[in-house]
Order: C-alpha cells, then structure tokens, then sequence
C-alpha cells in the first residue's frame, strides 16, 4: 500500500489537531498513535519483505508502548507479530513478550494466542475474532470443507493466517496452498507468497509432476527479482 506523501500527512495531522483541539473528545495520546503508525508500517513492510526497516518499526512500537507500563499492551504487539509469522509458514514458538513472560490479559486474546499455536482441543470458537471461529470446527473436516471456509474469510491476512494453523495441524491439501498463495499474490505480499510457492514447489516434486515444477520455480524466481534495497 501506497503511504500518505509528507504534504499529505502533515495536513492529516494538521486536521487531527484541529479536530482534537475543537472537539470535546479527549485527544489520543502521543504513545497510541505513534505505536499504531510503526505497527501498520511494520505489518506492510513485514508482509512486503523487508525485514531489517520491519524489524526496527516493531521494535519501535514496541518502545512506545511499553512507556505506558502495561505489559498486557506490549503483549497485544508479540501477537500481532505470531500471526504475521503465521501468514508466512513460520511455527515456530510465539514470544508475547520481549521476555516471553507475558501472557494475554483477556479470554479473547487468550483464544486467538492458543489459536495461532494450534491448540484448538476446547478452544472456545466464540472468543475468537469472528473470521477465525468456524475454522476450529472443522478440525478432521475434510479439506474441501476446510477451503471453502478459508475462501470465505474476505480478509486475505486473516485467510493466510487460518490457513497455516490449520496446515500445521495437518489439515488441507493442495488446493489449500494455491488458495493461500494466491492470496498472497493477489496483495503483493513477497514474503507469504515465497513461503507458500516454496512449500506448492515441494509438493509438485514430491509428485514428480514436471509441469507444475517449472511454472513454480519460475514464479519464484520473478517474486525474488521483485526485491528492492528497501531498509
């Protein structure tokens, strides 16, 4: 996504004030909006691979939140950041904290935490935000069942992340990965489609099926020339 130009968010932020100092709603403090600025940079730039300019956003967000004092708040960031490690295949372990001590403050964010580590056993589908909660239904469903509740996600993100928890899982198929890619492809997003192209490329040699090998290696070899020195 295309950010806002230096002119354009200055007269954003001009407006802000202006709205805030006009307003009788309290103005949202300096730490909030500075966070949720480095977060949605961090997510674009994450998704779009690169990694060192996501890196220091995150860990600036993580900065300004953690002024506030309040653990549960830097803890929202780590799970923001296991799902976005979700959408590109990465299982391994999620900290919530710098120090991996914190854990969720809420029920909600309780559930959402054991759905991305594919802890579904009792998992309560009703605290989850709802594009998750019919996917825990259907563990042992049969992967069509699973595909067309990952296609009616609308969030393409939130489809990358339910898709891969519930591979993980060892749900799905093959129409699951090119679901999945695709996604990621339509969005632009280097770093989950790599990862995904990577795992339909191994599927296809596993099947010794030539055809499909060639057209992959291909389109991992375009999405890889896509890289810019953007740090």
């Amino acid at each position: 996504m295309r950010r806002p130009g230096i002119a354009m968010r200055a007269a954003m932020l001009a407006s802000t004030l202006l709205l805030s100092a006009c307003g009788s709603a309290p103005p949202v403090p300096h730490w909030q909006a500075n966070s949720a600025s480095l977060m949605e940079n961090y997510q674009s730039d994450w998704l779009e691979g690169h990694e060192l300019l996501a890196h220091r956003e995150f860990a600036l967000a993580v900065r300004a939140t953690a002024a506030t004092g309040d653990p549960a708040r830097v803890a929202r960031l780590y799970l923001v950041q296991c799902g976005l490690r979700r959408a590109a295949l990465d299982w391994g372990p999620c900290d919530r904290h710098a120090n991996g001590q914190s854990v969720p403050s809420n029920p909600q964010e309780a559930a959402y935490a054991r759905f991305l580590e594919g802890d579904w056993t009792g998992l309560q589908s009703s605290l989850l935000p709802p594009q998750y909660a019919p996917i825990p239904a259907l563990d042992h469903a049969p992967a069509e069942r699973l595909n067309r509740a990952l296609a009616a996600i609308a969030d393409p993100l939130s489809r990358l992340i339910a898709a891969s928890v519930a591979l993980k899982r060892g749900q799905g198929d093959g129409q699951t990965l090119v679901l999945a890619s695709d996604s990621a492809a339509q969005q632009g997003w280097r770093r989950p489609l790599l990862a995904w192209l990577k795992l339909r490329l191994a599927a296809a040699r596993e099947r010794n099926d030539s055809s499909e090998k060639t057209l992959l290696e291909q389109r991992i070899r375009l999405v890889e020339s896509s890289f810019s020195a953007k740090e």
